[in-house]
């Protein structure tokens, strides 16, 4: 289980290091419509325009275009199959839908193949001991 958790561990790290990266190169190309897009798709949170200024020099008109990807990303990240397929990854649900256009069915599908995939998840520890 240690081992599992030091695999899971590592790969988490790694996969923000390289979206970090990433943001860096879109920061220097002044992307930054595709930085919050990415950050949509991936779920994440919003984040202010200070916490963007770390990546470089980031004006109003910029972060205007950074919230406008990061709408669009999240509305593509809470469609109601890719809710599903995130509960069904076992991605705890943690409020990235509410006020998108599917809120409703997202959460609905997101917490029933939860529920699904964990309930598995059981079934298989509880066959293995």
């Amino acid at each position: 289980m240690k081992f599992l958790t030091l695999i899971l561990s590592l790969y988490i790290i790694s996969g923000c290091s390289s979206s970090l990266s990433e943001q860096a190169m879109l920061a220097q190309t002044n992307d930054w419509y595709r930085i919050g897009l990415l950050d949509g798709e991936k779920g994440h949170y919003q984040q202010a325009r200070v916490e963007l200024e770390d990546l470089g020099s980031i004006s109003e008109e910029e972060y205007q275009k950074y919230k406008q990807g990061f709408s669009d990303g999240l509305d593509e990240y809470c469609k109601p199959d890719n809710a599903q397929r995130n509960g069904s990854n076992g991605v705890l649900y943690q409020g990235q839908c509410t006020n998108t256009e599917f809120e409703e069915l997202a959460i609905q599908k997101w917490q029933e193949a939860y529920i699904q995939s964990a309930t598995f998840e059981s079934m298989v520890l509880a066959l293995s001991n």
